[in-house]
């Protein structure tokens, strides 16, 4: 036993200095840039009661001192998301989808506002209402917007209608709007036409970057009841309050 011991003794002396370079230059597996990005995203809107308000991600069973939110799965890798509040009798199903989500509960705690990545390439922003148990999509109309004041029908950049269509489909294929945030009545959502223009690519460097060039990195408020366009913040650093116009 003793041999053994001292056996032990000799190997972690000689291994932990091993271990520890291997740690150090294979550091834990960091969070997923999706999930990080929660906060950074309340941040961007910069509400102030950016500090009461949370992200929450699918598959996540979390408990808040306002509510409690569990993710179930069927055998079809269907996901259905609960949430509880305080005076929630029992948890309510608020949203089912089959790949990823992350939400928010609005301040008045009526409402959940969602980023449903239902795709690679894609995301809609969905919201929930938790009284009436209707789901609406409030993107589509500022989607539809975006793109026709990028793409308008005579397009100085374009000589073709099928140069247009090629650019709107490739500029559609990696800019996606991502919800940030409600306004402090949750009347109000600010969504961020967001673009990925890493993926903006061509073999023909000036066609790389006349194709970053399109895309306008632009702010929407819509009404969270019905996708109305209320604002748009053509730039992107929109204001403090951007709820307030």
């Amino acid at each position: 036993m003793k041999k053994l011991g001292s056996l032990f003794f000799v190997l972690s002396f000689i291994l932990f200095p091993i271990i520890k370079v291997y740690s150090q230059s294979h550091p834990a597996t960091p969070i997923p840039a999706k999930i990080a990005n929660f906060k950074k995203r309340f941040k961007v809107s910069r509400s102030p009661l950016a500090d009461q308000s949370l992200w929450c991600a699918s598959g996540q069973e979390e408990t808040f001192p306002n509510f409690k939110h569990f993710t179930k799965m069927d055998e079809n890798y269907k996901r259905s998301e609960y949430i509880q509040r305080k005076n929630d009798k029992k948890p309510i199903l608020f949203y089912e989808h089959e790949r990823m989500i992350d939400f928010t509960l609005g301040h008045q705690k009526s409402l959940i506002l969602i980023n449903d990545s239902m795709a690679s390439k894609g995301n809609q922003v969905m919201v929930s209402n938790l009284e009436t148990r209707n789901i609406f999509q409030i993107d589509k109309k500022m989607k539809s917007d975006y793109f026709s004041q990028l793409f308008p029908k005579h397009h100085p950049s374009t000589t073709t209608d099928s140069t247009l269509n090629r650019d709107r489909s490739e500029i559609g294929s990696w800019t996606l709007p991502i919800a940030m945030g409600f306004s402090p009545d949750d009347r109000k959502v600010l969504i961020h036409m967001e673009g990925a223009i890493e993926f903006a690519w061509s073999p023909d460097p000036k066609e790389e970057a006349r194709l970053k060039s399109l895309y306008q990195d632009w702010f929407y408020v819509v009404d969270s009841k019905n996708g109305s366009i209320l604002k748009i913040y053509k730039t992107n650093s929109p204001p403090v309050a951007w709820w307030k116009f």
